[in-house]
């Protein structure tokens, strides 16, 4: 064999030998250079903000760190020089010449429109959440309208439709739903007895008619089409006047996307975005505002009157504009579980609970935080022996009480806890401390001002109340 090669070398014309050879110093140049640039400091620009791993220590506690090497595979792989410049070329390939995304966040659909992958079960219409899951948000979402009710506010519930909900034509072609209803249609259906502001019909309705796209492209949200159409909507549940307001909107190119960020982490990508021509957003800020992502957001307009509330996520950055300038005072809260304290605090007329169609299923992972509601304690027929450990600690001024129910043998969509001062009702709700793990434990949490000691717990379930012994 060897023989046989070094002939072949031998009668391997000049210019095949320097081919060869570039070939060789091409290949070696190509495996070193990201070390290389990595040694001087050289990289491509990194716009998407994500976790990157740290350089591993070689040494901890002066022994030797026997994972380094498998830390540093993982800090390499997201941290080699040039990562977001080639990672965005790939994408862009994939996306125009395959019409398909490799990118684990982002889905690449019909038009250019891109999709946030995590939504990927609404496309669907999957029914991640079950109709017992639902009947547990309804109960709690129900806890929280009384409380608003009694502080002398109005309550209303406001998921905020994904873009998928409103554009499913503009999804790739595979993508087919496997259900009838998304899991936020069946939950309009579920608390229709509360006072909702539907936005899907309105907004389907607007998407349909509008000469322009009403959410971003290149982002998850909608843009200031949508979220004038969204204000509107919110005006009008809430009973005050909206700004007049007149079309046509003169369009920009000025706005950064999060799904273009992701999608080409090493550049700008602007997107259409369009701006009301006769709209000027006059209010104060009462606290310093850096962006419209900051969790405490106060503002006033003097000529106008009312109080609003609203516990918000992304979605209400295009709305703070519109609804800031059309009412006296707004305090926005940007919080994984609302502080209903404060509605006693700055006694808003209105109280909006808005959430992304996406993260429905917080409202099973956290405690909105209010005192439980006392209730007359239940004649509870039936008795089954459960043994449950119940967590006590002290959180936001008061007592908080919770344990995980997912051995009990009966579904149950109402909690009540009695101890020696009175009897509450808590929340069917089991806290993890991982908001947005989309790990739903079924069980109950509540705070109350006292420590409960001795607890009896009653679980609704079976039609009628079962106390656990």
């Amino acid at each position: 064999m060897r023989s046989v090669m070094a002939n072949q070398n031998e009668n391997a014309s000049p210019g095949e030998k320097r081919l060869k050879g570039a070939f060789a110093l091409f290949f070696l140049v190509s495996a070193f250079l990201p070390l290389i640039f990595w040694i001087v400091g050289i990289d491509s620009p990194r716009f998407v903000s994500e976790a990157r791993p740290k350089l591993p220590k070689i040494m901890i506690d002066g022994s030797f760190n026997e994972d380094a090497a498998t830390e540093f595979d993982a800090y390499w792989s997201k941290s080699f020089p040039l990562n977001s410049w080639l990672v965005s070329r790939y994408n862009y390939l994939t996306g125009h010449l395959a019409a398909s995304s490799t990118n684990p966040q982002v889905i690449w659909g019909r038009d250019g429109y891109l999709f946030f992958r995590e939504t990927l079960n609404d496309m669907l219409k999957v029914p991640s959440i079950s109709d017992l899951e639902l009947a547990r948000i309804h109960t709690s979402l129900t806890l929280q309208a009384a409380f608003v009710k009694n502080a002398g506010s109005t309550f209303h519930v406001m998921p905020a439709p994904n873009k998928a909900s409103i554009y499913p034509d503009r999804l790739p072609f595979a993508i087919r739903p496997v259900s009838a209803l998304s899991n936020a249609e069946r939950l309009l259906q579920t608390v229709g007895d509360l006072p909702l502001i539907d936005l899907f019909a309105p907004l389907r309705t607007l998407a349909e008619d509008s000469p322009v796209t009403i959410y971003h492209r290149l982002d998850s949200h909608w843009n200031n089409v949508g979220a004038m159409e969204a204000y509107r909507a919110i005006m009008r549940a809430v009973q005050m006047d909206p700004l007049p307001l007149s079309e046509p909107f003169r369009e920009t190119l000025d706005f950064q996307g999060d799904l273009a960020t992701m999608y080409y982490p090493d550049r700008v990508t602007l997107d259409v975005n369009y701006e009301p021509q006769d709209f000027e957003p006059r209010y104060v800020s009462l606290r310093p505002l850096r962006t419209l992502e900051d969790i405490t957001i106060e503002t006033r307009q003097r000529e106008r009157t009312g109080s609003l509330l609203m516990f918000r996520d992304s979605f209400a950055n295009a709305l703070i504009p519109y609804i800031s300038a059309s009412v006296g005072d707004v305090t926005y809260l940007r919080q994984d579980r609302p502080d209903y304290r404060l509605v006693k605090e700055i006694k808003p007329d209105a109280v909006i609970l808005e959430i992304a169609e996406r993260n429905l299923d917080w409202w099973l992972q956290a405690t909105p935080i209010m005192p439980a509601p006392a209730v007359a304690e239940p004649d509870a027929a039936d008795a089954i022996d459960l043994t449950i450990q119940v967590e006590s600690r002290e959180a936001f001024g008061f007592y908080h009480t919770q344990a995980r129910l997912d051995t009990l043998p009966y579904p149950f969509t109402r909690v009540i806890v009695a101890a020696s001062d009175g009897a509450y009702e808590a929340f069917p709700v089991y806290e993890d401390d991982a908001v947005d793990d989309r790990t739903v434990i079924p069980g109950f949490s509540l705070y109350t001002e006292t420590r409960l000691d001795d607890v009896r717990i009653y679980l609704f379930a079976k039609n009628g109340w079962i106390r656990l012994n």
